[in-house]
This record gives C-alpha cells, sequence and structure tokens, in this order.
C-alpha cells in the first residue's frame, strides 16, 4: 500500500502463477589475514599522512547515453587499509576492529558542482571466461583495480572527481579540477519505478509502463553464466521479463550455500552444512571451518563450483590448519590426520586413507595455527581440478580446524598465482567472493541485453555466521534470528551495510535490477524485521544514485497496518507477500511478489 494514497491498492500483475504487485509510493610463511588477499592484492603500503593515492586512472569514453554504464578504472596507493571490501570507519561497532577498510567513491555533478551524486567504488577481480563441456572456466586476468560505475540519469556534460578516505586520511583526484563526459540519448528507459500517477503500477524513468511477466527462477552455482546465456534468450523469445532470483543463494557473502559440500551432513534445515564452528579461530577471525567425527570431510568441486585450471600446469595448495587431539590410526597400517586431496565423488569414503590422492602431508596430534603445503600438476587437457577434500582421514578422535586455503598456480622462482578457490575464507560474512560477484556481473548485463529484469534476494535470514554474532559483538553457538535482524550499532547491522555499499558500488548501474529485497521470508509480525528492512531502504536510497526499488518478504500474511502501511517505514517502495497453494500434487508453491 501506498502511505501517499490511504486507499492503498492492489494490482494484479501479468506475473506467472498470478502473482501480485502491491506497490508503496516512493611464499611459505604464515601470512596475515588481513593482508592476504585472496586474489592478489598487495598488502598496505601506506606512509603516514596525506590520505591514499589514487593512480593510473583510465576515464570512460568521451560520451555514454543516458542510463549506461559509464565505468573509470584507477589504482589506490599508500594506504594504510587492510580490508579492500569494507568502508573505511574510524570507531565501528563492539567486535570489528577501527579504521581497517577504505572509502572510495566517484562525485560526479552535471551542474557546475552545485550538486553532486557521490557513487561508491569497489575493488574488482578481472577474469577471462571460457565454456569447457558445458562448464564456465573462469581464470583471474591481471591484477585487481579500483572501479567506479556510473549510470547518468540526465542529458548534457558530468563532470566527476574520484576520492578516497583511510586512516591517513582523503584525498581527491585530480588534486584540482574535474573530469568530464557527455551522455547523449539512448534506447534506454532507466530504471523501474513506482508510478507517480497509479501506485498500482510500475514505468520506467521515461515514462514507459513496465508490465512484468516471470516466476521465481535461479542461476546455478558455477554454472550462473552457462545459465544466464542458455534462459535469458529463452525468456525474450516468449515474452517473459521479470524474474525474483536469490542473490543469496550464490554466495557472494555469508555462510549460506557456500561452495564447500559435506558427504556425511548434507543440509541444515533447507540450507547445506556449513561445518563452521566458533570452537577455536585464527588471530582476528571469528569462525573456523571443523573437522570431527561427525563430519570428517568438506569439499568444492564439480557439485557445486567446479575450480578452474589450466592444463600441464604445476600448483600449490596451501591451508591454514589446526589441530586437536587428532589420533589414530583406525585403521592400522595405514595414514592418519588431516590431509587435503582430490578424488572424483568419495561419498561417505572421503575420511578413508585409500581414497583419492593425498597433495599435502598429514597433520596429526595437537598442533597451534600454521600452514600446510602441497601440490598439484594438472595433466594434459585438464582443465578442471577434481574434487578437493579438505580431510581428516582415519582418526579415531579430535579435531581439525581449517582458517583458509589457497590454490595457486607455481610460477617459478619462488613466485605464485592468485588463489584460485571460490570462498576461501572460513569467515565468509566478511569475505565478498570475487568469482560469484563476477557472474552477477555477466548476469546482469547479459539481462539486461534481453530485456529481463531481476528481482535479487540479498540475505539469508538463517544464515549460520551472522545468527551467531551477539548485539556486543561476541559469539554464541545458539542460532538466533534476531541476531541476524541485527539492531543498529552492532556488527552485523555494520556487516550487512559494508555489504549493501558493496552492492550499490558494483550493480548499482544496471538497470537490469528490477528491486533489491531484503530477505526471503522474514518474519511477518517481528519489529525487528521491520527496523532492519526500513534500515535497508534507507541506506540504499542514501548511497545508490540510482536508487532501485528496495523491499523484503515475509513467510505468511500480510502486516499492512503493522509494516507495508506504516509511516515509520518510508523507504520500503514496494509491498510482497507469499501465498502456498496446494496442487494436491506435493503442494507447489505459488507466491505473490513486488
Amino acid at each position: 500500500m501506498n502511505r501517499h494514497h490511504p486507499a492503498g491498492a492492489v494490482a494484479l500483475a501479468l506475473v506467472a502463477l498470478a502473482s501480485a504487485l502491491i506497490i508503496r509510493g516512493s611464499a611459505g610463511a604464515d601470512p596475515s589475514p588481513q593482508q592476504d588477499d585472496s586474489l592478489g592484492v598487495p598488502a598496505a603500503t601506506a606512509t603516514p599522512g596525506g590520505g591514499p593515492m589514487i593512480i593510473n586512472v583510465t576515464p570512460g569514453p568521451a560520451s555514454v547515453g543516458r542510463y549506461e554504464k559509464y565505468e573509470v578504472s584507477f589504482s589506490i596507493t599508500n594506504t594504510t587499509a587492510t580490508h579492500f571490501d569494507f568502508p573505511f570507519d574510524p570507531a565501528p561497532p563492539p567486535g570489528l576492529p577501527p579504521a581497517t577498510g577504505i572509502s572510495v567513491e566517484g562525485l560526479f555533478s552535471n551542474d557546475n558542482w552545485a550538486s553532486s551524486l557521490a557513487q561508491p567504488a569497489f575493488l574488482y577481480h578481472p577474469f577471462a571466461r571460457s565454456v569447457i563441456n558445458g562448464y564456465e572456466h573462469l581464470t583471474p586476468a591481471g591484477p585487481p583495480v579500483w572501479l567506479v560505475r556510473f549510470a547518468p540519469p540526465a542529458l548534457g556534460t558530468w563532470r566527476y572527481k574520484l576520492r578516497a578516505t583511510d586512516a591517513s586520511g582523503s584525498r581527491t583526484y585530480p588534486p584540482t579540477g574535474d573530469l568530464s563526459f557527455s551522455v547523449t540519448p539512448s534506447s534506454s528507459h532507466g530504471f523501474i519505478r513506482v508510478s507517480p500517477t497509479d501506485s498500482r503500477y510500475f514505468q520506467f524513468d521515461d515514462g514507459t509502463p513496465f508490465i512484468p511477466l516471470g516466476y521465481n527462477e535461479g542461476v546455478s552455482g558455477g554454472a550462473m553464466t552457462v545459465d544466464a546465456d542458455t534462459k535469458f534468450p529463452l525468456f525474450q523469445a516468449n515474452g517473459m521479463n521479470f524474474f525474483r532470483m536469490w542473490l543469496s543463494g550464490t554466495s557472494v557473502v555469508g555462510a549460506s550455500w557456500l561452495p564447500w559440500t559435506s558427504h556425511h551432513i548434507g543440509w541444515n534445515g533447507y540450507l547445506p552444512y556449513t561445518s563452521l564452528s566458533i570452537d577455536t579461530a585464527y588471530a582476528g577471525q571469528d569462525f573456523s571451518m571443523k573437522l570431527d567425527d561427525a563430519n570428517p570431510c568438506m569439499f568444492q568441486g564439480s557439485y557445486n563450483r567446479a575450480i578452474s585450471i589450466q592444463p600441464n600446469t604445476p600448483y600449490r595448495l596451501r591451508a591454514r590448519i589446526k589441530t586437536v587431539g587428532l589420533t589414530g590410526p583406525a585403521q592400522a597400517g595405514y595414514p592418519y590426520g588431516f590431509v587435503l586431496k582430490v578424488g572424483g565423488w568419495l561419498d561417505t569414503d572421503c575420511d578413508k586413507p585409500w581414497t583419492g590422492t593425498p597433495l599435502t602431508p598429514y597433520r596429526n596430534g595437537t598442533s597451534d595455527w600454521s600452514i600446510l603445503t602441497g601440490s598439484y600438476t594438472s595433466g594434459a587437457g585438464e582443465y578442471f581440478l577434481p574434487n578437493l577434500y579438505l580431510a581428516r582421514v582415519n582418526a579415531t578422535g579430535g579435531a581439525a580446524y581449517i582458517d583458509q586455503v589457497w590454490l595457486e598456480e607455481d610460477l617459478g622462482g619462488g613466485r605464485y598465482g592468485p588463489n584460485l578457490i571460490a570462498k576461501p575464507s572460513m569467515n565468509p560474512h566478511t569475505y565478498f567472493d570475487p568469482y560469484t560477484s563476477w557472474d552477477w556481473d555477466y548476469v546482469l548485463d547479459r539481462a539486461a541485453a534481453y530485456g529481463v529484469y531481476l528481482k535479487l534476494t540479498v540475505l539469508e535470514k538463517n544464515d549460520w555466521a551472522y545468527t551467531r554474532i551477539r548485539p556486543d559483538g561476541t559469539l554464541t553457538d545458539a542460532w538466533d534470528v534476531n541476531n541476524f535482524y541485527a539492531a543498529p550499532n552492532t556488527k552485523v547491522r555494520w556487516l550487512h551495510q559494508a555489504f549493501w555499499r558493496y552492492l550499490a558500488a558494483r550493480w548499482g548501474y544496471s538497470t537490469a535490477v528490477h528491486s533489491w529485497e531484503l530477505l526471503n521470508e522474514g518474519d511477518p509480525y517481528s519489529g525487528n524485521h521491520y527496523d532492519q528492512a526500513q534500515a535497508f531502504g534507507a541506506y540504499l536510497h542514501a548511497n545508490e544514485p540510482s536508487r532501485h526499488l528496495v523491499t523484503t518478504s515475509t513467510w505468511h500474511s500480510f502486516p499492512a497496518s503493522e509494516f507495508w502501511a506504516n509511516p515509520a517505514y518510508p523507504d520500503l517502495d514496494c509491498a510482497d507477500v507469499h501465498a502456498s497453494i496446494s496442487t494436491g500434487e506435493g503442494g507447489l508453491g505459488a507466491d505473490t511478489r513486488c
């Protein structure tokens, strides 16, 4: 319901299953966990004072179409930052170290700086993509660079500057003056809005109506880009243009839907088992992955995301691990302990010493955090690593804990390439995966090319990590969804906002984003959920110049007076109601969507 139209309105959209739209108004050494980025970002090089330096700026084209992507790339040196995906904050909430991040943005003006729009920037990892035997083959293709992506909303001359701020200060580029480009007419209709004349409907910035037709869809694991190439042309050919997809389900950030999988414990409710633990953690971290009697192995590979390699190439394999009372052997005459190994589908025999191929020495007994190192050389025509297993093998007791895993090309002379493993950190709530993020770049650009618009679900309310961080920043082994909903000035709210900023920075330019949905099916009568959704909308409306529509969802009911029509929550643009309808054939669910 639109709070500016007291009667409200509910419109039946042309969405499959009769979905309804209800719209509101407007080398060898143990690296530091902070400085060791998985894809080779250099360590901090700052000298005191002055602020970070912006160098190697490559401006976008001299002109760009209205609402199209204008992209600027650059590098940053002289920064004190040690976490490049986090914004600078000199006084974060309890549980977070101060001033480890860096805030980078582009400032854009079309009125000679009488006003300006601030577009957040992000650290971009370039990749080379190909499709081999139906699988995406994605490998790093150069050093990381910073990008600003901006979709200019008006014609004419736009001027811009770049700004970077960390604990050492702030600098702009250019130091004096500015840069410019021109915006020309384009075929783009702009972004999707609530119609200002009839809030039951959507329209584009240029006034063209948007009539949605579609359903819930997905792009799977390491096949995301392949799925996009296959599905989007079919959608267009059949006149379908609106799909709800779980960005959260691809594990850009957070512990849900990790690419690491267990043979022994497949699911924890509807979410894959994470094997994460608060028992012990490497310095400066919160969690580790625990392997014990109940769950002795986790693996990554063809089941979820194949690890791309090159044929006839040597690799270094490493894991930062800790063992506690790891005893054995269960089967005499065989080695025992923690090991990294490769194999096919080892199933629940993954902890047996005669399955797979060990790539590292075995580690047993009790040992503090250290790096375990091995190697692998690919064969002719081998473009994907066999399933990589983190395995507690042939043990009678005790546990192994893992903090991070690396697979790096051995370049010779003590030099190594970037990490080829997606989600290598067992602290996934502080790690924005560059592989999956690049996949979403591709998916959204392909969606735009085929006239497909996506409602993207951003976070998972039952996420293992966020639900175990208390408001005071301490950890608990007892799951609590209210830890996820997160009050202001708490560690979890801060981490969520860091990701919301990343959404605005990386994909805010895209007209293919119909809307951001906070989460899938939150509590319909939780004030904490309401407050988090309002904070989500307010943050994006303040930090995303494109101002995409913002919403959330509930698992049942329609809390109108309590939430959707409540003026206390003005930053939710459109309402959403889910209704599951039994067909007598197993209960096919039909949902009504914003």
